[in-house]
């Protein structure tokens, strides 16, 4: 049995800035400014609940008015994009979709997310390129401020919801930024680094992941190397 758990992100498709401008709409009405800055802040491969706690510090909030507003932060988050997202803001990576529901017809392959997207918005976002109860459970970016509790936390809730207690190399992390390939280190789980999105080739095998690839389009290859 393996744990197949997918980043979402630049990793099946990219959301054409619907989440920056969520965030950007959300937090300047609740800081009462017309437009925060994002200048500095780093959003791939990181939780919601990180990108957001340093937007809030670099508006102007001290460290702790910060943690303070960050639960009230988050719900304002993902009301704006619940409301104003579009399925045309998604675009479905090359090779995806189709990856996605051959691997789900495999008997021993569990699918799942981890992703740094809060459980609303990811599954709005996969909903849209017509995944729509492919991912049964995941690990969030609201369950942890820190990607790297994540795959511990997806593991738990494989065993909740089949059963089955992956370990080491049977737990496969899909992913496009080294966060994906570095969150799983302490778990001694199998990485699979896509370069799909900001971070190439090159920037990804700085973090030896086990397995590099342009995109999942080669199926093939993937279901050889990974299945």
């Amino acid at each position: 049995m393996k744990l197949l758990l997918f980043d979402i992100d630049g990793t099946l498709l990219v959301s054409n800035g619907a989440g920056r401008r969520a965030m950007n709409k959300s937090l300047s009405s609740m800081m009462g400014i017309d437009t925060i800055t994002l200048k500095g802040i780093d959003f791939g491969g990181r939780t919601d609940q990180q990108i957001i706690f340093d937007i809030l510090m670099a508006n102007g909030m001290s460290t702790e008015e910060a943690k303070d507003a960050l639960p009230d932060a988050l719900d304002a988050y993902i009301a704006a994009f619940t409301n104003a997202f579009e399925p045309h803001f998604v675009t479905a990576l090359e090779g995806a979709v189709e990856l996605v529901k051959t691997l789900a017809d495999y008997e021993h392959i569990q699918l799942a997310l981890l992703t740094g997207n809060v459980e609303k918005t990811a599954y709005i976002k996969v909903d849209a390129i017509g995944l729509n109860g492919y991912f049964p459970f995941g690990a969030f970016g609201n369950d942890f401020s820190e990607r790297s509790m994540l795959p511990q936390l997806a593991v738990d809730r494989a065993l909740e919801f089949n059963g089955h207690s992956y370990k080491e190399k049977d737990i496969v992390i899909i992913g496009d930024t080294k966060h994906d390939i570095l969150c799983g280190k302490a778990l001694n789980v199998f990485s699979v680094a896509v370069s799909t999105g900001h971070y190439k080739s090159g920037d990804l095998s700085q973090y030896d992941p086990d397995i590099l690839m342009d995109d999942l389009s080669n199926m093939d290859k993937f279901i050889e190397l990974v299945v």
